[in-house]
């Protein structure tokens, strides 16, 4: 399938098959494709998520969020991260 892009995307596919990455256009195009159908797949699924989550709120089986054990949670796992680095 021809193809033409615009101008920095040319280059972009240029730079990556100038820097061994990718052998070909149609290998940058074949994996660009593969990236954005998994974005897509990803998008679908969030969004699934949260329609099923307002369902879930309109039924009225949500618990209020504590903000201060939220906050708390993850001041943990930053300290956590930040004393294992």
């Amino acid at each position: 399938m021809p193809t033409t892009f615009p101008p920095d995307v040319r280059q972009f596919v240029e730079n990556a098959i100038a820097s061994g990455e990718y052998q070909s256009e149609d290998d940058v195009l074949i994996s660009a494709v593969r990236v954005l159908r998994e974005l897509v797949e990803r998008h679908e699924a969030l969004r699934r998520d949260i329609e099923q989550g307002i369902a879930s709120l309109d039924r009225g089986e949500g618990t209020p969020l504590d903000v201060s054990e939220i906050k708390g949670e993850l001041s943990a796992r930053w300290n956590q991260r930040r004393s294992a680095g």
